[in-house]
């Protein structure tokens, strides 16, 4: 492996790489058979979502009943950016071209 990252000299270093750090004395650890032999409490579950299931789909019809029936996420961002276009006083023809791609985008 090169080094590119000593120096702007142009000339590459040749790095050795470190070998497999493993500790010397490893503790005994023991063997489990398979987990079926595990108490249903012992076994580890799959991730837990950060909010609660109910809150996920609260937002969700929140969303539905906010957007009309064909509008997506993608839709939404775009009037975000026609929007944020609008009051920074951008160019005109920009938000014409945004404009025309929205209303023809929802037939």
């Amino acid at each position: 492996m090169y080094n590119r990252y000593i120096g702007n000299t142009g000339k590459f270093y040749r790095v050795d790489e470190p070998g497999d750090k493993r500790p010397e004395n490893t503790a005994f650890i023991p063997h489990i058979d398979s987990p079926k032999k595990l108490a249903p409490s012992a076994v580890r579950q799959g991730p837990k979502s950060l909010l609660p299931h109910g809150l996920t789909d609260g937002l969700k019809g929140m969303l539905k009943g906010i957007l009309p029936g064909k509008m997506e996420l993608g839709d939404l961002l775009l009037i975000l950016v026609l929007l944020l276009l609008y009051l920074e006083k951008e160019d005109e023809e920009i938000l014409i071209i945004l404009a025309a791609l929205i209303f023809f985008g929802f037939d």
